[in-house]
């Protein structure tokens, strides 16, 4: 199936015609009908600028039509963006600009009433035949609205072709922890992060490792030739395998050049201007190289323990609160342990994948879901569909 993209544009004041470069994708689902034409309509008359660039038909749960099934809609220029994440974080505006949105037409939970029959959460009947029920509850509901294969194709081709335009970096996010899912998490050092050599020419790493003090095998800083020799290959297996660290005593202006080269951006999802300028952006970037770089936990605690340690060191629980120092186990405290433990924030679980993802909400470049953002919203359900085409992207 090609796919066929159909234009109904939103007027300019529905959306944010600001333009922004674009790093992420975020797939949802519109709690709604088959039909992305009345999506786009409704949007374009309620003044809130909260929309998506894309919004994918579906079939209708009414009289089973299929002639929207799969049908991709554009509402307006991938350039500029809509507040489509409803976060209230201080880098919701860097969330929301740099991801470009796809809303897939679906009812989302359902539930089946004591007379065997399935409703939607406007209490229309969903007929048996375009539900699923899942392995395991998700957000409290283990029934919803099956998206259909046509859906899943259109959302396929759609992403493929999104990422292709802004190189997207379809590793990071969604696909990755689908395909980890359930494996033991990799030892990690003390930092919880390593340097990570930029993709490029020969001659980028080169230049890239000399300006972070790697050295070849001979100990003395690289030629910058762009040539694959033997002392390039050895500063990069030495930059990989180091700890990320910013040097001490470095100027304002000398971390704004450390943090864009180490690829760390501002609230506005673009590089720092390097003016030893303290700012939103500067202070966002510091905050995020802070982030990745946290403190891992130590063995030995007690649970009490282990719990002033997280909330020392700020790491939250599921509901992105710290935690309550009681000494007891819970799902707050677990998720905790987990992100400490791992050297990331990954969610564990039967749907880890699309629980709530510090990684998603601190701006890592990527494919995600609404519920990578929001712990109260169901899009998208982990449906076994969706699931085998995110890790077969």
């Amino acid at each position: 199936m090609s796919l066929n993209i159909q234009e109904i544009l939103l007027k300019d004041s529905e959306y944010v015609k600001q333009e922004v470069t674009k790093d992420s994708i975020v797939i949802h689902h519109t709690a709604g009908s088959h039909r992305p034409d009345w999506v786009v309509k409704s949007w374009d008359k309620d003044n809130s600028r909260v929309c998506t660039h894309y919004v994918i038909g579906g079939k209708s749960i009414k009289d089973g039509d299929t002639s929207w099934d799969g049908k991709v809609i554009r509402c307006f220029d991938e350039k500029y963006w809509g507040y489509h994440l409803g976060v209230k974080t201080s880098n919701s505006k860097a969330l929301n600009s740099r991801a470009i949105g796809i809303e897939i037409c679906n009812y989302g939970p359902i539930k089946k009433k004591s007379d065997g029959k399935f409703y939607n959460y406007v209490d229309g009947v969903v007929p048996a035949e375009d539900v699923i029920k899942l392995p395991g509850k998700f957000r409290g509901y283990e029934y919803y609205h099956k998206y259909t294969d046509a859906q899943i194709e259109s959302t396929r081709q759609l992403i493929l072709e999104i990422a292709a335009r802004h190189n997207v970096d379809l590793n990071v996010g969604l696909k990755t922890l689908l395909l980890n899912q359930g494996q033991e998490a990799p030892a990690t050092n003390s930092g919880g992060a390593m340097f990570e050599v930029p993709k490029g020419s020969v001659l980028e790493q080169q230049k890239w490792l000399n300006a972070n003090g790697f050295k070849g095998s001979n100990g003395q800083p690289l030629i910058e030739d762009g040539i694959y020799g033997a002392s390039t290959k050895y500063a990069i297996e030495q930059a990989e395998k180091t700890p990320l660290k910013m040097p001490d005593g470095l100027s304002l202006l000398e971390q704004q050049k450390w943090l864009n080269r180490n690829g760390f951006v501002g609230a506005n999802g673009k590089p720092l201007t390097e003016d030893g300028l303290s700012g939103r952006n500067t202070t966002f970037a510091l905050d995020a190289y802070k982030a990745k770089t946290k403190p891992t936990l130590p063995d030995g605690l007690s649970l009490l323990e282990q719990q002033k340690w997280l909330n020392k060191h700020g790491y939250k629980g599921a509901d992105g609160k710290p935690l309550t120092e009681d000494g007891l186990m819970g799902r707050n405290t677990q998720y905790a342990i987990d992100a400490a433990k791992g050297g990331s924030a990954t969610p564990t679980g039967l749907f880890g994948p699309f629980e709530l993802n510090p990684d998603a909400l601190a701006g890592k470049a990527g494919l995600w879901t609404h519920t990578s953002y929001r712990k109260d919203k169901y899009d998208c359900s982990p449906q076994p569909n969706l699931i085998a085409m995110l890790k077969g992207l």
